[in-house]
């Protein structure tokens, strides 16, 4: 959906010859009944979480309080922050790694009487360049002892 108001501010600097050309042009026509001004769409300065992770176990039950770390394109390790706002750490089973971090993201979970598990997500941007798009996963954690995934 194109978006007709565009603040000036928001621009990319090769954004702004573009959008004066269209001006000079006349090209305003495809936002008639709007404000009037052609252009980009507008970004907005929400912060969209990279990967939303959730931490489960083979029955896909919730695990409580894993430690869930991760890293962008090969950089440093990095706590996940915890979404479940309502609950004390020690009871967090879902995650945000990264907000607007786009490329390779590396996940990892640990628990104890758990294995590790990890996964790795690419995270693109949405096709104005604005926000990330926002990847889910769950990271199946088994106890010691079982075999499988």
């Amino acid at each position: 959906m194109l978006e007709c108001r565009v603040r000036l501010g928001a621009l990319r600097p090769v954004g702004l010859p573009a959008l004066l050309l269209a001006l000079l042009l006349g090209s305003a026509g495809s936002c008639a009944g709007n404000s009037g001004v052609a252009g980009p769409p507008a970004c907005t300065e929400e912060a969209r979480a990279s990967v939303m992770v959730s931490v489960v176990d083979a029955g896909v039950t919730p695990i409580l309080g894993a430690a869930v770390t991760w890293r962008a394109n090969g950089g440093e390790s990095q706590s996940a922050e915890c979404v479940d706002f309502d609950l004390p750490p020690s009871a967090c089973t879902r995650f945000v790694a990264g907000w607007e971090v786009s490329g390779t993201i590396d996940i990892r979970a640990e628990k104890g009487g758990f294995r590790p598990a990890a996964a790795t997500v690419q995270v693109p941007m949405d096709e104005v360049g604005c926000h990330v798009v926002t990847q889910r996963v769950s990271l199946v954690m088994l106890p010691f002892g079982v075999v499988g995934r």
